[in-house]
């Protein structure tokens, strides 16, 4: 088994699902503080990329979690209606 099948067989998919939803949280907050253009122009650009790096890291995770359940972990996702 190599390390990166020991990492997915060894994760906590109730927890990922759970980190997952407080990462979309933190984005959606970083996005309205964007739309509502009360950042300074400084600001404004940290907020941008800090989203892109969350989104970055996001996209990594649904992406780690398809492979996983095509290989039959019992991977747990995040809905429409949580996140």
């Amino acid at each position: 088994m190599s390390n990166v099948d020991t990492v997915i067989a060894r994760t906590d998919w109730k927890a990922l699902k759970e980190q997952k939803l407080q990462l979309v949280l933190a984005m959606d907050r970083t996005e309205t503080s964007i739309l509502c253009e009360t950042l300074s122009p400084e600001e404004s650009e940290q907020a941008h990329q800090e989203l892109d790096a969350l989104k970055g890291i996001l996209h990594w995770i649904d992406h780690l979690q398809d492979a996983a359940e095509l290989d039959g972990h019992p991977v747990q996702f995040t809905t429409q209606d949580e996140g």
